[in-house]
C-alpha cells in the first residue's frame, strides 16, 4: 500500500511540475514585450531644408523591456530614385539613439527630437529605427521553447514640401510628412 502511495505521490509531482512550466510559458506569452516605434517630420520654416525627426519608442506590453540598442539611420536618395527604393533600411552607419534609457516600463513612452539638414528640395530621407532588447533569465529559458520578437524596426520617407516627384510632375503638398496630396496650381 505504501508503495502505491509513494508512486501517486510521485505522479502528482510530475504533473504538477508539468502544469506549472505550462502556466509559466502561458504567462510568459502573455506578458511577452512589444514596442511600437514611430518616426515624424516638421519643418520649423516652410522654405527651410532643416527638418526636426521626432523620434518615439513605446512600451505596449505588461513587462519591463530592457534595452540592449537604439539605432539611428538616415540615408539621401535624389527624388528620381523613388520608384525604385523599397522601406528596407540598412543599418550599417547608424547613429544610436536613447542611449541614457535603460529600461522602458510599461505604457511608457520615450522621444527625442533630431534637427536635420537635407542638402536639397530635389533629395528624399529614408529614416529607419531599429530597437533590440534585452531579455531577462526566464526570458532566454521560455524562448527555448518559442523565441519572442527582440527586434523593431519602423522606416519612413522624408519628403519637403518643395519636393518635385518625377513620375508626377508636381509638389506634393502634404507639407512636413511627406504625404501626398494634390499637384500644385498651374503658374
Amino acid at each position: 500500500m505504501t508503495d502505491v502511495l509513494a508512486c501517486v505521490m510521485d505522479i502528482l509531482q510530475i504533473v504538477f511540475l508539468a502544469g506549472g512550466l505550462f502556466v509559466a510559458v502561458f504567462l510568459f506569452l502573455q506578458l511577452a514585450p512589444r514596442v511600437r516605434l514611430g518616426i515624424s517630420a516638421r519643418w520649423p520654416c516652410p522654405d527651410s531644408p532643416v527638418c526636426i525627426l521626432t523620434l518615439t519608442v513605446s512600451n505596449e506590453s505588461r513587462v519591463r523591456i530592457r534595452t540592449k540598442e537604439a539605432l539611428l539611420q538616415v540615408t539621401l536618395h535624389p527624388a528620381a530614385e523613388i520608384a525604385n527604393l523599397t522601406e528596407w533600411v540598412e543599418f550599417s552607419k547608424a547613429t544610436p539613439i536613447w542611449t541614457s534609457t535603460r529600461f522602458l516600463y510599461p505604457g511608457e513612452t520615450v522621444s527625442v527630437e533630431r534637427p536635420f539638414l537635407l542638402p536639397d528640395f530635389s533629395t528624399i530621407a529614408h529614416v529607419g529605427i531599429k530597437y533590440r532588447a534585452l531579455l531577462s533569465p526566464f526570458g532566454k529559458l521560455v524562448s527555448l521553447l518559442r523565441e519572442p520578437q527582440v527586434n523593431w524596426t519602423t522606416t519612413v520617407f522624408i519628403v519637403h514640401a518643395q519636393t518635385r516627384m518625377p513620375s508626377e510632375g508636381n509638389t506634393l503638398s502634404g507639407g512636413p510628412t511627406g504625404q501626398t496630396g494634390a499637384p500644385d496650381p498651374a503658374p
